[in-house]
């Protein structure tokens, strides 16, 4: 791995991480000072606010190779000019978003169990959300303008400041008022700083003055993001709907029980996702066949390098966590559903590679279709789940999507890049061998469990001597991407 790759990884497992840190240690003191039910109705607004990225219609992942091309081949255009247009029409899109989420915020309350104190106060926290989603697409715009010069630390300060800003805003506020919209509001202003200062950052890179947007790349761009959109919609809505179901089914305070663990496990994921932002651009720039498939299986390597460890310590442990983390009451309701949901987070972590290549290929309408075939599968499952095994229930659903989210993703790049059926089994033995340890996590003595993460210790070591993931990339010149190839898959 080349040291400009490796820098990138770095800044984005510190900048990923560190906002992790913050909320381990945030989180305890939050659900003593906020209560149960406004905890669970935090976490909520948390997720609604990052499920808005859809109304870039995909010109954040457009973005990236465009600016890519344009520096390769200058175009007339200067690339900031194209950066403005893509604010300003994702902007809008934000503003016209946000407005009306504002307006159906009653209705939307009203889908939630909650007491008659907290009620009104959901209201007035969604519309706040309404307030912070132009915002947030137009922050991710900038972050994906900086990543496609790989300015990888400074989009990490950015993102340092605006995720730990969600752990703080309530924290600074608890002395003076419990009410999740104030925090909301808070946490608006600072997400509005980072913007700002992502703005500046880009104007530096590109060499931008008093240009106006330029909207003549937004055509083949949004051509490029149009199936990107329908995962942007269709991927976070099977994230975000299993936690949205059950407030939908129990009291809101239920909901902590779940997206607490939930909360924990899901940052392990962060470590995967900071070593896709750097490959996204290596996945964009490959030029043959045999360089685009070594670099899909060695992040595959790493992704599961780097979550093996923290995810079969939170399967294996995970009622012992919880009790030194929250308490033993609160672990007596989540353990087993945090042990579920590390598998599915690990199965997850291995398909980003996966998934990112058929984003920056031109080839996101796989993954959209794919999407679009699951959502309702993934429902109906999710509510059988539900009904059957109650909170619990929720988490198999979602570990069972994406254990087939996971696979078939891989299955579709096995032709185009000549991938084996043993290196498919390969990646997906680590995670399948850990689902079957699951009744051990559940009924298991702590001997037991410690001989399997010993065991799993081991396997670990395998892959790390076996792969190699800090070694660089080889692969043997074969010619470019065939694109009638990629188009037959």
């Amino acid at each position: 791995m080349d040291r400009l790759l490796l820098r990138g990884i770095s800044a984005n497992v510190i900048g990923l991480t560190s906002p992790m840190l913050v909320g381990i240690f945030s989180v305890p003191v939050l659900l003593h000072g906020l209560g149960v039910e406004r905890f669970g109705l935090l976490t909520l607004i948390w997720l609604a606010l990052g499920y808005f990225v859809f109304l870039d219609l995909g010109l954040t992942r457009a973005l990236v190779p465009e600016i890519v091309n344009r520096t390769k081949s200058p175009a007339a255009d200067s690339i900031m000019s194209i950066i403005l247009g893509a604010l300003v029409v994702v902007g809008v899109l934000g503003v016209i978003g946000g407005l009306l989420l504002a307006a159906a915020a009653q209705p939307i309350a009203g889908l939630m169990h909650l007491s008659p104190g907290i009620a009104d106060e959901c209201v007035s926290s969604i519309r706040v959300l309404g307030l912070a989603v132009p915002i947030v697409v137009m922050n991710n715009v900038l972050e994906a303008a900086l990543a496609a010069r790989e300015r990888f630390v400074s989009i990490n300060i950015c993102r340092v400041v605006g995720q730990v800003g969600a752990y703080l805003a309530p924290l600074l506020l608890l002395t003076v008022t419990v009410r999740v919209d104030a925090a909301l509001a808070l946490l608006a202003a600072i997400r509005g700083c980072v913007t700002i200062a992502l703005l500046a950052m880009a104007y530096r890179e590109f060499e931008g003055g008093l240009e106006k947007p330029s909207f003549t790349a937004l055509r083949s761009m949004l051509r490029t993001g149009r199936w990107v959109t329908v995962s942007n919609v269709i991927g976070p809505l099977m994230a975000y709907l299993d936690r949205f179901l059950v407030a939908s089914k129990f009291p809101v305070a239920t909901v902590a029980y779940y997206s607490t663990p939930f909360s924990v496990i899901s940052k392990v994921a962060i470590l995967t996702s900071s070593a896709v932002g750097p490959f996204y651009r290596r996945f964009s720039a490959a030029e043959s066949v045999d360089e685009a498939r070594s670099t899909v299986l060695q992040s595959s390597s790493i992704m599961g390098a780097m979550v093996m460890g923290p995810i079969v310590i939170a399967c294996l442990f995970s009622q012992e966590i919880l009790t030194l983390w929250l308490g033993p009451d609160f672990a007596a309701r989540s353990y087993e559903i945090l042990s579920v949901l590390a598998i599915g987070i690990f199965f997850n972590s291995i398909a980003q590679p996966a998934f990112a290549y058929l984003q920056s290929t031109g080839r996101a309408h796989l993954s959209a279709i794919l999407h679009t075939i699951e959502l309702p599968l993934y429902v109906g499952l999710l509510w059988w789940c539900i009904d059957a095994f109650g909170v619990l229930g929720a988490a198999l659903a979602w570990t069972l999507r994406t254990v087939v989210d996971g696979v078939a993703l891989h299955w579709m790049l096995r032709r185009s890049l000549q991938i084996r059926s043993r290196e498919l089994v390969r990646v997906f033995a680590p995670p399948s061998l850990l689902a079957a340890t699951l009744p051990l996590c559940f009924e298991g003595g702590l001997l037991a469990r410690s001989l399997v993460a010993a065991a799993f210790g081991v396997l670990g070591l395998a892959m790390i001597v076996r792969d190699r993931p800090w070694a660089p990339l080889s692969f043997a010149p074969s010619g470019p991407l065939d694109a009638g190839m990629l188009e037959k898959e």
